[in-house]
C-alpha cells in the first residue's frame, strides 16, 4: 500500500471516528435533558397551588337545606371565582330570616320553598342582595341525609352533646358525644337543621356552613361519580339548572375547599321581627362584604335585576 493510500485510509477512518463520537455524544446530551425533565416533575414543589378544573357554567349557586316542614332553615351563596382570576370559592350563609322580594310582597328567604314559584329564592335574593345568582338547588332533609351517607358520612368536632329527635314514633333517638365523630346521614341533618341551646344565631349559621363544607369536600373528584351521586339524590334535591350544569362546578368547589381556597362569612342582618322564625334586613356592613366575597357577581344599581 502506497504512502498516498494509507493517508487516504487514515483520513477516512478519523472522520468516521469523530461522526460516532459525536452521534453517542448527542444521544446522552438528549437522555440527560430527558431525565432532567422528568425529574422536575418529579420534584415539582408541594406547595405549588393545585391546578382547578375548567371554569362552570354557574358562578353563584344559592344551595337550601329544609327541614321536616319545608322551611329552608340553611342558605347558602357558593360562589366560584371567573377562569381568568385565581381559583377561589366564597361561601356565605345567609340567615332565613332575611326579607326577600316575592311577588308583589315580601317573604321570609325560609319560605320560599313554600312559594309557588321555583325561582322565588333565586329571584328573591337577586333582588334583595344585588347578587347575582346563576342556580338554586333546594335539598330536602331526607336528600340531605342521602347526600351525607352517599360520601360515607362526615367528620365533625362536636361542642357539647348533642341528641337527636325521633322523626318516627320507631326511630329510637342518637346521642353525639363531645370531641370529633363521624356523622352518618340522619344525624348529619339533625344536626346542621338544630338549634343547640346557649346558641347565638351567629354560631348556629356559621355550625351549618361548616357541616355543608365538609360535605361537599368529600365528594367524588371525577365528572361522572359525581354525577351519579347528584343524581342519586332524586326529586327531593330540586335544581334550577340540569345536572350537567351542576357538575363542574361542584368539582370546581370540591377542588377549592381541600385545598384551602376558601372564603366564609355570614351575612350580617337586622332583625325587624322577633321569634323563632322572624324577620330580618341586611345590617349596613352587608354590602361591604357582599363586594368582598363576590366582586365579579354583583348587580350594579340601576341594571336590571329579574333575571
Amino acid at each position: 500500500m502506497t504512502r498516498a493510500v494509507r493517508f487516504v485510509v487514515v483520513a477516512v477512518v478519523g472522520v468516521l471516528i469523530v461522526v460516532l463520537l459525536g452521534v453517542i455524544s448527542t444521544n446522552r446530551s438528549g437522555e440527560t435533558a430527558t431525565q432532567d425533565r422528568t425529574m422536575g416533575e418529579v420534584t415539582a414543589s408541594p406547595s405549588d397551588p393545585a391546578p382547578a378544573p375548567p371554569a362552570p357554567d354557574v358562578g353563584v349557586l344559592l344551595l337550601q337545606v329544609l327541614d321536616a316542614t319545608g322551611y329552608a332553615s340553611v342558605n347558602v351563596a357558593i360562589g366560584v371565582t371567573p377562569p381568568a382570576k385565581r381559583p377561589r370559592t366564597s361561601l356565605l350563609e345567609i340567615p332565613p330570616t332575611l326579607l326577600v322580594p316575592a311577588g308583589e310582597s315580601t317573604v321570609p328567604l325560609g319560605r320560599t320553598p313554600l312559594q309557588p314559584d321555583t325561582l322565588a329564592a333565586v329571584d328573591g335574593v337577586r333582588r334583595e342582595l344585588r347578587l347575582d345568582i346563576d342556580a338554586g338547588l333546594e335539598v330536602d332533609r331526607l336528600a340531605f341525609a342521602g347526600w351525607v351517607d352517599g360520601v360515607n358520612g362526615v367528620w365533625l368536632f362536636v361542642d357539647d352533646t348533642f341528641v337527636t329527635r325521633p322523626t318516627s314514633p320507631d326511630e329510637e333517638p342518637r346521642t353525639v358525644r363531645p370531641g370529633w365523630t363521624r356523622l352518618d346521614g340522619l344525624t348529619a341533618t339533625e344536626y346542621v337543621l338544630a338549634t343547640l341551646p346557649g346558641e347565638t344565631a351567629q354560631e348556629r349559621h356559621a355550625r351549618a356552613m361548616e357541616v355543608v363544607e365538609t360535605v361537599i369536600a368529600r365528594m367524588p373528584e371525577t365528572p361522572e361519580r359525581m354525577r351519579q351521586l347528584v343524581t342519586s339524590l332524586g326529586s327531593l334535591a330540586q335544581s334550577t339548572v340540569p345536572t350537567d350544569d351542576l357538575v363542574p362546578f361542584l368539582l370546581r368547589v370540591r377542588a377549592d375547599i381541600r385545598f384551602g381556597r376558601v372564603d366564609r362569612a355570614v351575612l350580617p342582618v337586622e332583625v325587624v321581627r322577633g321569634g323563632i322564625r322572624g324577620a330580618s334586613i341586611p345590617a349596613p356592613r352587608a354590602w361591604v362584604m357582599l363586594k368582598r366575597l363576590f366582586p365579579d357577581s354583583r348587580i350594579e344599581p340601576g341594571a336590571d335585576v329579574t333575571g
